[in-house]
């Protein structure tokens, strides 16, 4: 509507210019108030003047426009939050900052034991015998295991060879049985 108005007026007021020249001939003058004067615009378009288009949505408008989103969601998040009753179940933002002294033993009890013994460090030492013990063991077992999978693997060759000498005996039994057949028959 706004941008209708301004092009009528701006028709109008270059057209109902009253030049000398126009004068010379009565077809070109025309009477234009009488069509201003029909036109009526309303009071609320005439004070409301030129509204420019709203600006580009730029970098920090959007910047700002999500820190008040995030803002908004906080607050809501803060009314609706609970108090903390289970401490093991906090995020570390709400814990105190770790502090090392805390955590460490009040008591040294490698150093504790070693003030009993001959040897210092002789909890390391216990520890390599023992884990050279497990090794031990280890190979043991793996020993054993191989020793018998060659044994079952002999057992298998030794039954084969024996099928296969039974299986030739008999055959030459056969053979031996047609032979004496065919001689009987043949006597």
């Amino acid at each position: 509507m706004q941008n209708l108005c301004k092009g009528l007026v701006r028709s109008f007021s270059q057209l109902t210019i009253n030049n000398s020249i126009n004068n010379f001939s009565k077809l070109n003058q025309r009477n234009y108030v009488l069509v201003i004067d029909s036109i009526e615009i309303p009071q609320i378009v005439r004070e409301a003047g030129h509204r420019p288009h709203r600006d580009q949505p730029t970098r920090a408008r959007k910047r700002r426009v999500k820190r008040e989103h995030q803002a908004k969601i906080n607050r809501k998040r803060a009314q609706w939050q609970k108090n903390i009753t289970d401490w093991r179940q906090v995020p570390p933002q709400h814990l105190a900052k770790f502090d090392p002294s805390k955590v460490k033993p009040k008591v040294d009890y490698i150093q504790k034991v070693d003030q009993f013994e001959d040897t210092p460090n002789g909890w390391k030492q216990r520890r390599h015998e023992k884990l050279l013990k497990l090794h031990a063991e280890e190979k043991q077992i793996l020993n054993d295991i191989k020793q018998k999978r060659i044994q079952r693997h002999l057992e298998r060759i030794t039954l084969e060879h024996q099928r296969k000498e039974k299986f030739n005996q008999k055959m030459q039994a056969r053979q031996s049985d047609s032979q004496q057949q065919t001689t009987t028959a043949a006597l």
